[in-house]
């Protein structure tokens, strides 16, 4: 079953690198992969949360996105680092952060806006 969540700005559907229909995969030391609880500050002021699938083969990363419609996104990791870019609307936007453990810290752009998100991987 998929749940889906009603994206109120573009960092619900971008940062929401969010897909929660997949169980949480198994995950490997020093991997990125797995399921990711993220949470927000929309420009109104209230925390959103999301989720993201992420799976990793040597460096190369990618999420699956789900918010109105699903969307993917591609890239690397290199250390605790990571970066990813995806299509929303024929428009790219781009993801980068870095993860210590079960933690992330990151930001999403779209043209010119950024937004910060942090995450917790789902046990």
């Amino acid at each position: 079953m998929i749940r889906r969540f009603p994206v109120r700005s573009l960092a619900g559907l971008a940062a929401a690198i969010a897909a929660i229909a997949a169980p949480a995969q198994p995950q490997r030391a020093g991997s990125l992969a797995g399921t990711w609880e993220l949470s927000w500050r929309t420009g109104q002021g209230p925390w959103e949360r999301r989720y993201a699938v992420i799976q990793q083969n040597g460096s190369h990363v990618h999420a699956r996105i789900l918010g109105e419609g699903e969307l993917s996104a591609q890239g690397n990791v290199s250390g605790s680092r990571f970066a990813l870019r995806g299509w929303r609307l024929a428009v790219p936007f781009y993801i980068q952060g870095r993860w210590q453990g079960d933690r992330l810290e990151g930001s999403l752009r779209r043209l010119t806006v950024t937004h910060r998100f942090i995450g917790r991987r789902r046990r």
